[in-house]
């Protein structure tokens, strides 16, 4: 997957070009995805308190290399149920965060063995919004303290392995996609801006050392509806 960062795309013909090279081994790696993204952390540099800074609120969090579905990367890693972590990031009226979130399994009940929730738009505990796995796919946006969205799809529905979430806001349309699949869309309005984004983490049990969390690939970029598309 290549993401490039367009200025604009005009109106007439309604396109824009974009030139890709390859097949260059000299050439060197202009990659950057902090310069790319309005937010942006892959965890490859090993650490989580800078570019951007993470400050971890309660429990421990790591940087971790592991192969998952045979797939070799730093995640940011935590054993420690209850354990909370947040980085400064801004949430425009039109937006769209995504991930990458790791299920172990699930346990007898179809409950998910890994839990945790990623609040991408958190103003303060009475005004938020987030997803992630807790029991299965959960997508929540919480105004005045009331869920004015709750969608849970029900124990014994979550997937095994990595899981891409995302959540695209446009106005106040929401809309809660997993492997690129539409969970949920619906409407909320109240919240207009966000100083956090905000992890947190529990277990299925509260057995979080046998289920450690793992979060990846976190970027939030500009959003339109429709989406520009490749042609």
């Amino acid at each position: 997957m290549v993401w490039v960062e367009v200025d604009s795309i005009p109106a007439s013909p309604n396109n824009a070009y974009i030139y890709l090279y390859y097949d260059n081994p000299s050439a060197t790696s202009a990659s950057n995805g902090i310069a790319t993204f309005v937010f942006f952390d892959d965890f490859e540099d090993g650490d989580y308190t800078n570019n951007p800074i993470w400050t971890v609120e309660t429990g421990t969090f790591s940087v971790q290399s592991e192969t998952l579905d045979s797939k070799t990367s730093k995640r940011l890693y935590s054993s420690s149920q209850g354990s909370r972590i947040k980085s400064t990031s801004t949430l425009a009226q039109n937006g769209a965060w995504e991930w990458d979130y790791y299920n172990q399994g699930r346990d007898g009940y179809g409950n998910a063995l890994q839990q945790g929730l990623n609040y991408f738009s958190y103003i303060d505990n009475n005004n938020w919004a987030g997803a992630g796995a807790y029991y299965s796919y959960r997508f929540l946006v919480v105004v005045g303290g009331s869920a004015v969205i709750n969608y849970d799809a029900g124990s014994g529905t979550i997937a095994t392995g990595i899981l891409r979430y995302k959540v695209t806001r446009s106005g106040n349309t929401w809309t809660f996609y997993v492997n690129d699949i539409q969970k949920y869309q619906g409407t909320a309005s109240g919240l207009t801006s966000s100083a956090l984004t905000k992890y947190s983490v529990s277990a299925s049990g509260g057995n979080s050392a046998s289920y450690p969390n793992r979060i990846d690939n976190l970027r939030y970029r500009n959003y339109i509806s429709p989406e520009p598309t490749w042609g």
